[in-house]
This record gives C-alpha cells, sequence and structure tokens, in this order.
C-alpha cells in the first residue's frame, strides 16, 4: 500500500512539474510578444535606407514658401511596401511613398515618415519643416494695363530734386526725371523704366521716378518684386521705401529700407541696405550678394518685415537681416518707390558709351 501511494504521488509531481513549465512558456510568449508590439518574424525582411525629400510650393521665391503653406514630400526606402506621415497628431498614408501636405498656419513641423516592410517591420525618420503661411494678399500691381502707370497708385517725382531742397537728389545724381513714355510705360505686362542718354534741362540723361506716396503705405508684411534690371556703368536702379511722415520729420528720421539697389558699375552684385538716424548714408546697415544674370533674367526681390527686424532675399536666399525695435522708425507706415538714377554717390562714373537701359518689373506683391 505504501509503495502504490508513493507512486501516485510521484506520478502526480511530474504531472504537476510539466503543467506549470508550460503555463510558464506560455505566460513568457505573451509576455515578449506583447499586444503593442506585434511579432516580427525572422524571415521578414525589414526597409532600410530610408530617404525622404520635400520641396516648399514657391520656395524659389523664400526658403519658407509662397505663403500657400503647401510641401510635396517624397520617400524611399529598400525593401519597403508601404509609407505613412505623421505630424500634429495626423496619419497619411502614401502607398508610392509621395504625399502632399498643406499646413494651416505659419511655424515649424515636426514630420515622422515611417517605411512599411514585410510582417511588422518599419523604419523611421523624423524630418523638421518650416512653412510660411500667408494670411492676404493686401495690394498688387501686376501691369496688366498699358500705358502710364496707374494714375490711382503711382505719382510721378520729376526734374532734379531742387524744387524739394535736395538738388541732385541728395546723392549728386546726374539725370532729369519725366513722365514720358520714352522713360516710363507698361506695356508687354511689364512696367518699364529706361535711363537715356539725352540732354534735359542741364543734365545729360533722362529718367523716371515714382513712389506710392499718399495712395498706398503699409506697416509689416512681405513685399515680392520681380525684376529685371538695366545694363551699362552709371546706371543705378532701386526698390525701395520711405516712411509716411518724412514731410514731417525730415530723412533719415523717417527711415528707409532698400530691398535692392544695383549699380551697373558692378554687374553681378545687388545689396538691401536700412537707414535711420542712427545708421544712414555712408554708415547704413547695408549688406550685399553675388546674383548673376540681373540684366538678362528676372529674379525676385523680396522683404519680410516685422517689429523684430527686415529679412532680405533674392530668389528665396536670405542675405541680409536688419533689426528692428521700438527706437527705431520702422514701425509706422512705409511707401514704395521705384527709380533709375544715373551717376552719384553709389551709381558712380557712367560709361562714355552709355545709350540707353532699362528695369523692367514684372510685378509687386504685398502680403500681411
Amino acid at each position: 500500500m505504501i509503495s502504490m501511494n508513493m507512486t501516485k504521488k510521484g506520478k502526480m509531481q511530474k504531472i504537476f512539474q510539466t503543467l506549470s513549465v508550460m503555463l510558464f512558456l506560455s505566460l513568457l510568449q505573451y509576455s515578449c510578444s506583447g499586444d503593442s508590439e506585434p511579432a516580427i518574424d525572422e524571415k521578414d525582411t525589414p526597409p532600410t535606407n530610408l530617404q525622404v525629400s520635400f520641396q516648399i510650393v514657391g520656395e524659389n521665391t523664400d526658403p519658407e514658401g509662397n505663403g500657400s503653406g503647401i510641401v510635396h514630400f517624397e520617400a524611399s526606402a529598400t525593401n519597403a511596401l508601404d509609407y505613412q506621415y505623421a505630424f500634429n497628431n495626423q496619419e497619411v498614408n502614401a502607398p508610392d511613398g509621395a504625399t502632399t501636405i498643406t499646413f494651416g498656419a505659419t511655424g515649424t513641423y515636426s514630420v515622422t515618415v515611417t517605411a512599411l516592410g514585410e510582417g511588422n517591420t518599419s523604419l523611421s525618420r523624423e524630418i523638421t519643416v518650416s512653412v510660411f503661411v500667408d494670411p492676404d494678399l493686401v495690394w498688387a500691381q501686376e501691369f496688366e494695363q498699358e500705358g502710364a502707370p496707374d494714375p490711382e497708385f503711382w505719382n510721378f517725382e520729376l526734374g532734379d530734386g531742387c524744387d524739394q531742397g535736395i538738388c541732385g537728389w541728395g546723392n549728386g545724381e546726374q539725370q532729369w526725371y519725366t513722365n514720358e513714355p520714352d522713360n516710363i510705360i507698361v506695356e508687354d505686362d511689364v512696367l518699364k523704366i529706361t535711363a537715356k542718354a539725352e540732354a534735359r534741362n542741364g543734365y545729360n540723361y533722362t529718367s523716371a521716378r515714382i513712389t506710392t506716396k499718399n495712395k498706398f503705405a503699409f506697416t509689416y508684411g512681405r513685399v515680392e518684386v520681380r525684376a529685371k534690371l538695366p545694363e551699362g556703368g552709371g546706371t543705378w536702379p532701386a526698390i525701395w521705401m520711405l516712411g509716411s511722415n518724412i514731410d514731417q520729420v525730415g530723412w533719415p528720421k523717417c527711415g528707409e529700407i532698400d530691398i535692392m539697389e544695383h549699380t551697373g558699375n558692378d554687374p553681378g552684385r545687388v545689396s538691401a541696405a536700412t537707414h535711420d538716424e542712427f545708421y544712414h548714408a555712408g554708415n547704413a546697415r547695408y549688406y550685399w550678394t553675388d546674383v548673376s544674370n540681373v540684366s538678362t533674367e528676372y529674379h525676385i526681390y523680396s522683404l519680410n518685415w516685422d517689429e523684430n527686424g527686415m529679412d532680405f532675399f533674392v530668389d528665396g536666399n536670405l542675405f541680409f537681416e536688419s533689426p528692428n525695435s521700438s527706437e527705431l522708425p520702422y514701425n509706422q507706415d512705409f511707401y514704395l518707390l521705384l527709380n533709375i538714377a544715373m551717376g552719384g554717390n553709389l551709381g558712380g562714373t557712367i560709361d562714355e558709351s552709355f545709350s540707353s537701359g532699362s528695369m523692367e518689373i514684372d510685378y509687386i506683391r504685398v502680403y500681411q
């Protein structure tokens, strides 16, 4: 009897041990696999070499885009079967790796791109995208109406500046400004300002200068001007702005923002500057950048302006930053000016063979 009972007891212990081991292995398998991370079969081939590129619409104008907030993405990876983009708690599937995302506000976004492979394999990469979203186009000149510039928006400044007490326009310039079609006209959907070698009222050159003074002015925003510049030693084209209170406080206290200046004696270079009572004329805040083909191809000259400062771009490439503060005059309305000067402090020596040269402006757009 005793021997028989011990045998049964031994068998029961073996059965219990076997069941315990099976239960332990089952729990171990569940713990390892979990219900948040599916098991990966060793035979599955995971994605590798994940590459991601993106293009912000309008980045040729500004590295952060043209204000649409649209960004095109492309992803590729070896052994990938599908792709997924995640941002701001949103997910977008892109079977071929390409997708377009429209961001709703200006900002810097983190986008996680995931390549999905066989089984449950995946490979992720996080990229950062800075996007400019434009609220409104508030003013534009597309120059579609042929003839003289629209008098609803533009004024002519004529002569040599002597009637304003600044003969030579304060810079020793050598031209006489007119409102004649030979010097300024809208045709073929562009505004053409032309400097010419011709005698007028004691000067050997004529040109044109127009402004939006008392007709359009604004505080802060973005300005874009698509333009082609004149050739010829001594030419000095400018796209610029002056503080609207100039008649009350004078220059330079009113402030001046030079979006683009160029001289024919240095044809591969354009510059930007800001002038105020603290830094002006030869002491202005100023910088330049090299740009090829300024006289044979159009380029986009742009300004981003807010309470913190002014950023200057050519074809979307930032080349100069100028500060702003409550002590400076750049927190008020400014108006626009367009002109070609001849000679003067910046234009320099005029080429004796110069006959004419034109600045062609395709459009001017102001965003806020």
